[in-house]
C-alpha cells in the first residue's frame, strides 16, 4: 500500500477458508476446507489519535471462499466456493519508530456485506460424475426456503482484524493482515 498525507490505497491477495459445522440426527460433524486465493483491493485514512497510536478506518472489496477435495472410496467431492465481500475494517494502530521508517502494529474488529459469489463442484458417487455452477446469494434463505441449486449465505460478516508491518520513511507501508471471521453465514 502507498500513502499520501494521511489517506492511501492497497492492493494484495488472500487466503481464506471456512469451517462447516453442522449436525445431522444429534450428531456434530466438522468439514475442513483448503485455503483459496483471492484479491482484496481498498482505500484507507490514518487518523493520528496520540503520539504513537492511530485509527486506521478502511474500505475493501474482499474475496474470500474456500477449496474444498473429499473422498470415501470410489466417491469424491471437488469444488471451490467464492464470496466477494464489501468489508470495513476499524484498526487502532501502534507505530514505533525501526531504522529510516515505522514498524505498524493493528487490530480492530471488521464488518462485511456479501456482494456476489459463485460455487463450482463435481460430484462422483457410483462412477457417475456431476459438474455443477452455480450462484452464492446473500440473501439470508434457509434450506426450507430454496427452490434453487444456488449457495444461500447470509449478508452480513463480522471479525477481528490484525495487521503488522512496515512503513517506509517515503509512505509506502508494506504490510500483512489476518482476518478472523466471528459470524456464523449459514442461515441453518
Amino acid at each position: 500500500s502507498a500513502s499520501a498525507q494521511n489517506f492511501g490505497a492497497h492492493i494484495g491477495g488472500s487466503f481464506a477458508k471456512v469451517t462447516n459445522s453442522f449436525k445431522e440426527s444429534g450428531i456434530s460433524y466438522s468439514i475442513g476446507t483448503d485455503a483459496k486465493f483471492g484479491l482484496t483491493a481498498g482505500a484507507f485514512m490514518e487518523l493520528p489519535l496520540r503520539k504513537s497510536f492511530g485509527f486506521r478506518p478502511e474500505i475493501n472489496f474482499s474475496q474470500k471462499g474456500f477449496k474444498l477435495n473429499f473422498s470415501e472410496g470410489e466417491d469424491k467431492v471437488t469444488g471451490e466456493e467464492t464470496y466477494n465481500y464489501l468489508e470495513l475494517p476499524l484498526i487502532f494502530t501502534y507505530k514505533l519508530n525501526a531504522g529510516s521508517g515505522q514498524v505498524l502494529l493493528g487490530a480492530g474488529p471488521y464488518f462485511g456485506f456479501g456482494i456476489s459469489g459463485k460455487t463450482k463442484s463435481t460430484i462422483t458417487v457410483g462412477g457417475q460424475t456431476e459438474t455443477m455452477n452455480a450462484s452464492v446469494k446473500f440473501d439470508g434463505k434457509t434450506e426450507d426456503e430454496v427452490t434453487d441449486n444456488n449457495t444461500h449465505l447470509k449478508a452480513l460478516d463480522a471479525g477481528l482484524s490484525f495487521l503488522g508491518g512496515y512503513q517506509l520513511k517515503n509512505g509506502l507501508v508494506f504490510t500483512a493482515g489476518y482476518g478472523l471471521g466471528l459470524s456464523d453465514l449459514s442461515p441453518d
